[in-house]
């Protein structure tokens, strides 16, 4: 009995090795996704990060939310000294690659929301690709700094 249990576990970790070699996810995944929280009726700021896991190139170009009238992609840079923000219509994420959706970077603009929001709130969104595929996702709202503060001690 024992080497029979043996020789199954021995199998099953050929499978499961093989199989990590020769197939690879083919997907592009999100994680990290979050929402810097604004005043009323100001446009929020959405950030995450791409993995793109997959044998092709992903072109990210636009978003949506239910919650907002208005979702554009942006990146943040400096030019000259000055801090500026433009609306990027498309962004390459690499075969292989990783990208930031950070603070100082690329972002979603969440603007005209449709409702109020307080941190821990989750506001859902699409990213939309050029190859027609779409990836669905959720922001928790979190402060300016990107954490969770818990305020109620005072």
């Amino acid at each position: 009995m024992k080497k029979a249990v043996f020789s199954f576990l021995a199998l099953l970790l050929a499978v499961i090795t093989l199989y990590g070699f020769y197939f690879k996810p083919n997907t592009m995944m999100i994680h990290h996704g979050w929402a810097r929280s604004a005043p009323p009726n100001s446009p929020m700021a959405g950030y995450f990060e791409l993995h793109n896991h997959s044998d092709q190139d992903y072109h990210l170009v636009g978003a949506s939310s239910d919650d907002f009238a208005t979702v554009m992609v942006h990146r943040s840079y400096e030019e000259s000294g000055v801090a500026k923000m433009s609306h990027v219509d498309e962004v390459a994420i690499q075969q292989g690659e990783n990208l930031d959706f950070a603070p100082g970077g690329f972002h979603l603009m969440l603007m005209k929301r449709n409702r109020d929001f307080e941190i821990g709130d989750k506001t859902s969104v699409v990213l939309r690709f050029k190859n027609g595929s779409e990836m669905h996702t959720d922001l928790e709202v979190k402060a300016m700094d990107g954490k969770k503060h818990n305020h109620s001690d005072h």
